[in-house]
């Protein structure tokens, strides 16, 4: 009788690329809870947290004939959960506590390489929306957001009116808030710490 809970993750592997089942109920065991709390804390709701880690242990069985690993087991799992988090949020599905939270990691600059990879998704996403806006808008929201120009600042160097400019600078909000559906100071604070 085989006593899969003694095997290593990489034991557990070569069992799991041979179709058995057992191998694979034993990693179900060893790592749902912690990858459930990783998800959990990352998304802040129960359901979809678990929906994620689910999603990731599906993948998984139904392409372990395949299944190889270039780092650990344990790497590889955390690494799926937070790539289809990210997938998810590309989807918008994940609204302002995901968002919250990455602006309080950003404030306590706890640089570490998931969070950044976050980050760095997050912020290519919202650029790709201010590259999409109306040129005007555009150049008007990243005067006021890049140079930090006064609403009058930017209409003396364009020959407009401070009105007209607060009316783009706040179409161009109301644009990424709806794409994001993020609250107003959930948006200042992403926009505060893109370069």
């Amino acid at each position: 009788m085989i006593i899969y809970s003694a095997h290593t993750d990489q034991d557990l592997i070569t069992l799991l690329r041979r179709g058995d089942h057992d191998a694979f109920t034993e990693i179900y065991k060893r790592y749902w809870s912690v990858l459930y709390l990783h998800a959990r804390h990352m998304l802040r709701q129960e359901d979809q947290a678990r929906d994620v880690v689910q999603e990731v242990f599906t993948a998984m069985w139904n392409k372990h004939a395949q299944f190889e690993l270039t780092i650990s087991l344990n790497a590889y799992l955390y690494k799926a959960v937070r790539n289809t988090i990210l997938n998810i949020i590309r989807h918008g599905k994940v609204q302002e506590n995901y968002l919250a939270d990455l602006g309080d990691f950003i404030d306590q600059e706890k640089v570490q390489t998931d969070e950044l990879v976050r980050y760095n998704d997050l912020k290519r996403l919202i650029e790709r929306e201010i590259l999409n806006m109306p040129p005007k808008m555009r150049e008007i929201f990243e005067m006021s957001r890049k140079e930090g120009l006064s609403h009058a600042e930017i209409g003396e160097r364009l020959g407009i009116s401070d009105l007209t400019v607060k009316k783009q600078v706040s179409k161009a909000v109301t644009m990424l808030r709806k794409k994001f559906k993020i609250p107003l100071a959930t948006l200042i604070i992403l926009l505060r710490i893109l370069p």
